[in-house]
């Protein structure tokens, strides 16, 4: 129990170090204005973040722990939750891309308008981050906490990686950008260990998932991009109606091939 506990901790801090550390080194070397500009962004991308995955994760260990000893079960269970938060995910992440403009000057202001590139950016992360959060209930379901801690660790030597490369140019869409990188880097090393050391089974199943739930969330989003293109010059500009609208065709487009994603992500 006590080692159990002792990597929790050191992976809880870990964690929290490397996911402040930009803020502090914006703070720092590029000042308080900068520092806004991008809290402001990452705000926002956090939002549907907490919407699609933080309610669930504190769920997942209590329940899956019963079924420690079915390693099959919990992966099956495991590749299902990643699919249907992957498809979801990458559904609001379009969402969120396409009306960035408009939720920025909606909510914020014209003062704001340097919030809009580095949320375009950030919302390419969600569908990342959402995948990624439930990562650390599994390791603890399956009793690997030294494989979260590893895990944590790797991931928070490539954040800070990125942050100081970001840091260094003095660009907050550089510093955006190498964090979906380090992000991007991250999926792949925690999924390669939580399959090879931990679940000890092919992740092929997983996989598939996830390509199954990025082609399935294809034909909404491309559906809706079309309507938003073709609709834009016939569409009020006024900041509220036009969000309205937007949420009207994008909920619109996912009714189109919602018994379709249902019946095959959902059954």
């Amino acid at each position: 129990m006590a080692r159990f506990a002792s990597y929790q901790f050191g992976f809880n801090v870990i964690n929290y170090f490397s996911r402040n550390l930009d803020n502090i080194l914006i703070g720092k070397y590029l000042g308080m204005v900068s520092l806004g500009i991008y809290d402001k962004a990452y705000q926002l991308m956090r939002y549907p973040l907490l919407i699609t995955t933080f309610a669930m994760t504190p769920a997942i260990q209590p329940i899956l722990t019963k079924l420690r000893n079915d390693v099959d079960k919990i992966v099956e269970e495991h590749n299902k939750l990643t699919m249907r938060l992957l498809l979801i995910s990458l559904l609001i992440s379009s969402f969120l891309y396409v009306n960035s403009n408009n939720i920025v000057l909606l909510l914020f202001g014209q003062q704001w308008e340097a919030v809009i590139p580095l949320l375009k950016i950030f919302s390419l992360m969600i569908p990342i981050q959402a995948v990624l959060s439930t990562s650390g209930s599994f390791y603890q379901v399956m009793n690997k906490p030294k494989l979260l801690f590893i895990s944590g660790s790797l991931s928070a030597l490539v954040n800070v990686i990125a942050i100081v490369i970001g840091i260094y140019s003095r660009n907050l869409e550089v510093i955006a950008c190498a964090l979906f990188i380090s992000f991007s880097i991250n999926f792949i090393q925690c999924y390669t260990i939580m399959f090879k050391f931990s679940f000890i089974r092919s992740p092929i199943s997983f996989i598939y998932g996830l390509f199954k739930a990025s082609v399935l969330s294809f034909f909404p989003i491309f559906l809706y991009v079309m309507l938003n293109q073709y609709l834009d010059k016939y569409v009020p500009q006024e900041l509220l109606l036009n969000l309205s609208i937007n949420v009207i065709l994008a909920v619109f487009s996912l009714a189109i091939f919602y018994k379709v994603i249902k019946d095959i992500c959902f059954k």
